[in-house]
């Protein structure tokens, strides 16, 4: 049996696709399988899986029609054998002995979830920092079970960033959404909830690659899709609403994602997403309190926008009327 499975989706990024495989091949942790999913790549991805396959018995790929990155994980997950599963994306990769400390600590604290640290690389910079992906938790004795996190349990968001017990996820029948946009929240939201215990390992073991993306698109995806995974997110935490503090993270975590993607909505699209997010709100938040305070925020955050972008109009304005 492989100690780790490395499942990777892979959708048109012939670009850094290398640089994710070589960075897996060549970890110090040997006895791991990679699983990689081509979902359906036009691009050169294909023949760069086939030729990595063909130095390295350990990668095994699957092709399918384009299905999304959550569909994609699912059948890695469904095919996994190793004893653990790290999720990754194909323009990321790992620290040399990334895989052998992931192991090694979730081995020797018996936990179900590993969460440990990464850098930000920004492309356009080349520049790198650590983020501190087990900040949160600094104040608890690990392993720590759901419980004893407490209010702290789901201000962690990120998903690849963390090693994962491959029968927990199997038995608890813990899958991403098939949405192909904001897939991985109930995936996280649930096997936090359900593990028996989790640890975290303070080094940087992975690295995140940040470049240009359009919100645009962006805005156009989640405006779709955001109502459906809200409704699977509230759907995981009925079982845990007597315990306040788990609840408590909680709704931090969905206010926080509801109010990140305001801000970063498109000015032009903001009434739009006012409206979609008011749904949720009377849906899903009313029942907490916290309706108010979430439109406030809003409508705040609208009208300094919205002020912000009379300035700038004011601005181009006067200088092209002084410029003549």
């Amino acid at each position: 049996m492989p100690k780790v499975s490395v499942i990777i989706p892979i959708y048109n990024t012939e670009k850094y696709l290398s640089q994710c495989l070589e960075s897996i091949c060549s970890q110090t942790l040997k006895e791991i399988e990679i699983i990689c999913i081509n979902d359906g790549s036009t691009d050169s991805s294909s023949e760069i899986l086939k030729n990595f396959a063909s130095k390295d018995s350990r990668i095994i790929i699957i092709n399918q029609q384009n299905s999304g990155q959550g569909a994609a994980r699912n059948l890695g997950i469904s095919k996994a054998k190793g004893e653990f599963t790290l999720c990754m994306d194909s323009d990321d990769w790992l620290e040399p002995q990334g895989l052998e400390k992931a192991y090694n600590k979730i081995k020797s604290d018996n936990a179900d979830i590993l969460i440990f640290d990464f850098y930000k690389f920004y492309e356009n910079t080349q520049t790198k920092i650590i983020f501190k992906n087990t900040s949160v938790y600094n104040q608890l004795k690990t392993p720590f079970s759901p419980k004893e996190a407490g209010k702290v349990l789901l201000l962690n968001n990120s998903l690849c960033f963390k090693l994962y017990r491959t029968e927990f996820l199997k038995n608890n029948h813990i899958t991403y959404s098939n949405n192909k946009f904001m897939e991985d929240a109930p995936f996280y939201i649930k096997a936090m909830l359900l593990a028996n215990k989790i640890t975290c390992l303070d080094e940087v073991l992975s690295n995140y690659r940040i470049y240009a993306k359009s919100h645009t698109f962006f805005y156009k995806n989640y405006l779709t899709c955001m109502p459906e995974i809200f409704d699977i997110c509230f759907g995981l935490i009925k079982d845990f609403e007597e315990e306040k503090d788990i609840l408590d993270s909680f709704l931090e975590n969905r206010k926080r994602t509801l109010l990140y993607f305001y801000k970063i909505t498109p000015f032009i699209n903001k009434i739009e997403y006012y409206k979609m997010m008011q749904g949720i709100i009377k849906k899903h938040f009313l029942k907490y309190n916290l309706d108010k305070e979430l439109e406030d925020i809003c409508k705040n955050n609208f009208c300094r926008y919205e002020l912000t972008n009379r300035i700038k109009k004011t601005i181009i304005i006067l200088k092209t009327y002084a410029g003549s």
